[in-house]
């Protein structure tokens, strides 16, 4: 079983099912958790935790996203992709500058309506099984937060654009409202995910993945990690009660409130710990994990 960040650089066509699939099969292990997944027209980057890097879930789902997209204006289809039916169309196509006066307002905290054919649940089921089902589908607003918009290039009636935002948000329904801002209809053509806080799909060939160390992917997490040598190791692996020399040993090497990972000097994680009112805790020891 193989532990650690594992970069999926998912190619447009393939379900997120199977790709990580592919990766469950490659490390030897069903323990793998994923950071948010992509609609199959999409491709790019999927952060999927394998082994006992699964207890690290919750350091990674709120990370920003950021995204390379192409929206056509002037039509609108069922799904808001190249998916779905075209239902609408609209005459008006906008020009460059109506654009780019539009999308000035995109940066900051923001409300969405996410789409219809969404996984968000309303009333218990799917949004998209209610969708399918030929429902109309009420879904109500949320905030998110969009960091940077920018405008790559408009070729009407193709715009392609970078964003990078907060996790939920959905980019269809960017699509969508940068279009009736405008007084226009509009679905995306594609999407590329090009980021997920400080990982990137750069050095990740597509329909490939690879997978970084313990070490260095908590590090990209924002959590600060910290090496330690037997016997002290083998004790913080076991989550051995801390007291005596022990319990001094670490609590010297801690801040309060400040989370570590402790690995060993070959990289081998041992243990979350952390410091509270000057004593070690246990956040969670790898001799407990599966």
């Amino acid at each position: 079983m193989i532990s650690g960040f594992a970069l999926i650089n998912k190619v447009a066509g393939l379900t997120s099912f199977t790709a990580l699939s592919r990766l469950k099969k490659a490390v030897g292990t069903k323990h793998v958790g994923h950071c948010g997944t992509l609609d199959p027209f999409a491709e790019g980057l999927l952060l999927a935790l394998t082994g006992r890097m699964t207890k690290f879930f919750d350091y990674v789902t709120g990370m920003p996203k950021e995204y390379e997209a192409v929206m056509c204006l002037g039509k609108e289809t069922r799904t808001l992709d190249p998916e779905g039916d075209i239902i609408n169309t609209c005459e008006h196509i906008p020009s460059f500058d109506e654009i780019l006066e539009k999308t000035s307002v995109y940066h900051g905290a923001m409300m969405q309506t996410p789409p219809a054919f969404s996984a968000v649940h309303v009333d218990g089921k799917r949004a998209y099984d209610l969708a399918r089902r030929g429902r109309e589908v009420q879904i109500p607003e949320r905030k998110i937060f969009i960091y940077d918009f920018q405008i790559l290039s408009y070729e009407a009636p193709f715009l392609k654009f970078r964003i990078r935002c907060s996790s939920g948000t959905y980019i269809r329904s960017i699509a969508r409202d940068i279009a009736a801002s405008c007084g226009s209809l509009g679905y995306l053509t594609a999407l590329k995910r090009t980021a997920i806080g400080n990982f990137t799909i750069d050095s990740v060939e597509p329909d490939t993945f690879r997978i970084l160390d313990p070490v260095e992917g908590i590090q990209k997490c924002g959590v600060k990690t910290m090496i330690i040598e037997d016997p002290y190791f083998s004790m913080l692996k076991d989550g051995k009660e801390f007291c005596g020399a022990f319990r001094a040993f670490v609590a010297k090497r801690l801040e309060e409130h400040s989370p570590r990972a402790v690995f060993d000097p070959a990289g081998n994680f041992g243990a979350m710990v952390e410091k509270r009112e000057g004593r070690p805790y246990y956040i969670f020891a790898a001799g407990n994990l599966a």
